[in-house]
């Protein structure tokens, strides 16, 4: 099962209750569908949320700015 995450725009608490509803739904991977985060500082956050995951998706015009 893969859960489908777009616009999450840095907010960490968020996603990491969508994880753990995903977790608790038994998804395997996220797929990333753009801006998961907004500035530079939101980064370390967001990808120490992920960690553990599988992880794919696409750039969204908020990293492209970054």
């Amino acid at each position: 099962m893969v859960g489908l995450f777009a616009d999450v725009h840095g907010s960490l608490p968020n996603l990491t209750g969508a994880l753990d509803r995903c977790r608790a739904a038994g998804v395997e991977s996220i797929a990333l569908l753009g801006d998961l985060f907004d500035r530079v500082e939101q980064a370390d956050g967001c990808a120490g949320a992920l960690a553990g995951w599988h992880v794919t998706g696409v750039w969204g015009n908020h990293e492209r700015e970054i």
